[in-house]
């Protein structure tokens, strides 16, 4: 199972942070799903991309660093995967080892959309939908 988080602005990485850290403490563990958290970092002018990256860096724990994959190309395809709609919201994306997306959701973190989420994990997976968790 795989997990996305994308981003497509400065503000969206706070909503991206919020997602991963829920998705870490549910899902770091579990062989069976993989997550990442994606900012788009396409429009970054070539001089200031490394200090942009560096300062992002900074606030992912080691941990999760294998979980962190900056976008540096295609954003239009990005896009139109996502449905984009909002620059400054999260992009969730839950899809099969494959590839195919089962499910699709965007905005700031809430529970409910969390719990959305795990539901079509745990589906997928065959497992019994847990508790939405409060890292």
């Amino acid at each position: 199972m795989l997990i996305l988080i994308v981003g497509f602005s400065h503000k969206s990485a706070d909503v991206i942070e919020s997602w991963a850290k829920h998705l870490a403490a549910d899902y770091h563990d579990n062989p069976r799903v993989a997550y990442f958290a994606m900012p788009e970092l396409q429009g970054v002018p070539g001089l200031v991309k490394p200090m942009i990256l560096h300062g992002m860096r900074k606030d992912v724990s080691s941990a999760e660093y294998p979980h962190f994959v900056p976008i540096y190309d295609n954003k239009p395809a990005w896009e139109k995967l996502v449905s984009f709609a909002a620059p400054d919201d999260a992009y969730l994306i839950v899809a099969t080892p494959d590839g195919h997306p089962v499910w699709q959701s965007h905005g700031a973190y809430s529970d409910e959309t969390y719990g959305e989420l795990k539901k079509s994990v745990s589906a997928f997976l065959g497992e019994a939908p847990t508790s939405v968790s409060k890292p």
